[in-house]
C-alpha cells in the first residue's frame, strides 16, 4: 500500500494499522479536499464539538484539530450545558 499523499511504500504492519483506523473514520489519511476544509471551517465557527466535526468529517477528532489549527479556523467554544433546576445544588 502507498501513502495516498506522498506515494511513500507503507508497511504491512503499518497498512493493518489504517485498515482498523478506517473502520471508525473512513476518510482517515486521506487527503484533504477543499470541501471538507469549507465545511470544517463553518462547523468551527458554528461552535460545533470535535466529536461532532469527526462524525460529520469521518475523520479523528486529532485529525480534525490539527487541520482547524493548518486553516487557522477560529473554533467557537460551544455553550456550557447547564442543569436543570432540579439538579442544582442547594
Amino acid at each position: 500500500m502507498k501513502c495516498p499523499r506522498c506515494g511513500y511504500r507503507i508497511n504491512s504492519m503499518t497498512e493493518d494499522k489504517v485498515k482498523l483506523m478506517r473502520e471508525d473514520y473512513p476518510k482517515a489519511f486521506l487527503p484533504w479536499t477543499p470541501q471538507d476544509d469549507e465545511q470544517l471551517s463553518h462547523m468551527a465557527a458554528a461552535g460545533k464539538t470535535l466529536v461532532d466535526m469527526a462524525k460529520a468529517l469521518q475523520r479523528q477528532p486529532t485529525a480534525i484539530k490539527r487541520r482547524i489549527d493548518l486553516l487557522g479556523a477560529q473554533m467557537v467554544e460551544p455553550p456550557a450545558a447547564t442543569a436543570p433546576v432540579d439538579y442544582l445544588p442547594e
